[in-house]
């Protein structure tokens, strides 16, 4: 042990106890949950959610383990990809229950969703109680924020015509973009209200700065794009979530434009022999 103590000592005897666990398996409990009381989600089909999630966590997991070194910024990292990806599902679960009955309360409540989900996962985790830690809660707000804003922006986009590749493309573009302009506009905020430094070494300061948050937000954005991508193969596959999708984000499906399009045409032409 080198300076912090002697080889030859009395051994260090730490108590464990089994509940020690309960945070987590309460953590965990929030995706089961909706599942259960929710009475929409009471199918079968709704269970499916948990095959995105079981991915990324197996995924994560395994990246994990090619790290020859474990250090606390994996562990951090990790942590911070289930916590968004267990939310996400909790979203899906939960987003079409308030959609249905008020529509307009959609994206705040799956903002709401999120925050307690995350503020439940951190405060699982010791090593974020402290001041000196904020920094995976802030990136966990802002992915969130990033996550929630282009779907919404893609659905807008895809009002009219709709497919699910059409979606996909906007998102794409949307993800990005949005993850850009959160870090930069963060990052400028920063700096003006640290007040780092004034004049024109803090403009430099904030020239250089902005556009590498920006940078960076954009390859942040498509790795969000990647982590979203098996709950949207999800949504696209499943008649279940499909149906549950374009309710939620006044989308409709081509099945469906294609025979209110056969009934106009056969109204028109019904009305043209009168």
């Amino acid at each position: 042990m080198g300076k912090s103590g002697t080889r030859a000592g009395p051994p260090t005897v730490f108590p464990w106890r089994w509940y020690y666990h309960l945070a987590s398996v309460a953590f965990w409990a929030l995706v089961i949950l909706p599942l259960v009381l929710i009475k929409e989600n009471r199918r079968f089909q709704a269970w499916a959610i948990l095959i995105p999630l079981l991915v990324i966590v197996v995924v994560c997991q395994m990246l994990a383990n090619l790290s020859t070194s474990p250090s606390d910024g994996a562990e951090g990292l990790q942590t911070f990809v289930v916590t968004l990806a267990t939310a996400w599902a909790a979203v899906w679960l939960v987003g079409f229950w308030v959609a249905s009955r008020h529509r307009r309360l959609t994206l705040p409540a799956a903002v709401f969703v999120m925050l307690v989900v995350g503020l439940l996962s951190y405060l699982c985790d010791g090593r974020v109680l402290n001041l000196e830690n904020v920094g995976p809660p802030i990136y966990y707000i802002f992915s969130a924020l990033a996550l929630l804003l282009p779907l919404s922006l893609s659905g807008r986009c895809c009002r009219k015509v709709y497919s699910p590749q059409r979606f996909m493309l906007w998102l794409w573009l949307w993800m990005p973009l949005t993850m850009a302009g959160v870090l930069a506009l963060g990052a400028g905020g920063l700096f003006l209200f640290l007040g780092v430094s004034k004049g024109l070494l803090g403009l430099a300061h904030i020239l250089i700065m902005v556009p590498v948050a920006a940078l960076m937000g954009g390859l942040y954005g498509v790795l969000l794009y990647l982590l979203n991508l098996p709950f949207m193969l999800l949504a696209f596959r499943s008649p279940f979530y499909h149906e549950r999708f374009c309710k939620v984000f006044g989308l409709q499906a081509a099945a469906d434009a294609a025979g209110e399009q056969d009934e106009d045409e056969i109204l028109k032409e019904s009305r043209g022999m009168e």
